[in-house]
């Protein structure tokens, strides 16, 4: 029998490394992001707003492929004068790079 078949459910999901990645969590004060795709801003929806019409469906896809949705995402923060940008292209390949704030 493998070790792991031997392991309650408990103890597998405490064993998972990504397990803190998932479900919600809020950035801490002072971070910022922007989610672009082909040049145009994608304002993000939670199950939060008021409006119950809103269709909150993945904006971006990872695919075990390695194939992804292409994207930018800028981060900034309070605390630095640099921005980040992660560059996402169709085929997975990606590009992290620094700003001055405000670029």
């Amino acid at each position: 029998m493998s070790q792991a078949a031997s392991l309650s459910a408990a103890e597998l999901d405490a064993a998972d490394p990504l397990r803190d990645l998932r479900g919600e969590f809020e950035l801490p004060d002072g971070i910022y992001f922007d989610l672009r795709m082909e040049d145009k801003a994608i304002e993000l929806q939670t199950d939060d707003d008021d409006d119950s019409d809103i269709d909150i469906s993945p904006q971006v896809l990872l695919l075990a492929s390695g194939e992804a949705t292409p994207f930018n995402l800028y981060v900034e923060s309070d605390d630095t004068d640099i921005a980040y940008e992660l560059v996402v292209d169709v085929l997975g390949d990606s590009e992290l790079l620094e700003h001055d704030r405000g670029f």
